[in-house]
């Protein structure tokens, strides 16, 4: 008669244990090694955001300061040209006619480390809510302040030029133009002045002047809020993620 064996359930069940215990932990590794590895290319991804957030804000200060420039000629400009409302060109400073008339160039920002960001998905996972919120919006509030410079050009270019091109001469222009965008522009400090200049005079182009200084003002106030925001997401990014 064969002899019945018994099963040592006790090393069984302690060896299951075991294996059980075996297959649970490699899972937990797994997914902190997992957890860690997305933790680790969020804070890269973040530095990247950080480094283009820095970049953007120096381009758009410089913005902001030729914003406020350019709007500050414009009551002197306006003035001179009341004064002679009856002749069909003032005579003025170089200087005072370019600025009165310039328009400003839209800041030239990147966005490939945000747009990035929110490409991979991992703007999810960036733990600060406040942080999360304000990268988030961050593209649309530039693209918002872009419109009042780009309304700028549509004005110049179809109001502005059609009219300047048959007045008077104003090649000189291009003398403080090119003075202007190649380092004689400092902030707080004045463009030099170099000859005078005939400016069409009319009711149309001192309505246009004055019209602008508004749409300079409210672009220049526009850009100092995403200055603003782009102050707090500076703060936010050098904390802890």
């Amino acid at each position: 008669m064969a002899s019945t064996r018994q099963i040592p359930w006790p090393r069984v069940l302690a060896e299951g244990a075991v294996i059980v215990a075996s297959i649970l932990l490699a899972f937990g590794i797994d997914a902190l090694w997992g957890e860690r590895s997305l933790r680790l290319e969020v804070e890269g991804e973040l530095r990247n955001v950080a480094e283009e957030i820095a970049d953007n804000r120096e381009r758009i200060a410089f913005s902001v300061d030729v914003l406020d420039r350019l709007a500050a000629a414009v009551p002197e400009m306006v003035d001179v040209m009341e004064a002679s409302a009856g002749g069909s060109t003032i005579r003025i400073p170089d200087t005072l006619a370019w600025l009165g008339q310039a328009i400003p160039p839209t800041p030239d920002l990147s966005f490939g480390a945000l747009d990035a960001l929110v490409s991979s998905g991992r703007l999810a996972f960036v733990g600060d809510p406040v942080l999360r919120a304000g990268l988030s919006r961050l593209r649309s509030r530039m693209d918002d302040a872009a419109e009042g410079q780009q309304r700028l050009h549509q004005m110049y270019d179809s109001f502005y030029l059609p009219r300047a091109f048959s007045g008077p001469n104003l090649s000189a222009l291009y003398d403080v133009a090119t003075a202007f965008w190649t380092g004689e522009r400092q902030p707080g400090q004045p463009l030099q002045f170099r000859t005078l200049v005939d400016f069409p005079n009319s009711p149309w182009l001192r309505n246009y002047v004055a019209f602008r200084k508004m749409v300079l003002i409210d672009d220049a106030e526009e850009w100092r809020g995403v200055v603003a925001l782009l102050d707090e997401l500076d703060e936010r990014l050098a904390e802890p993620q």
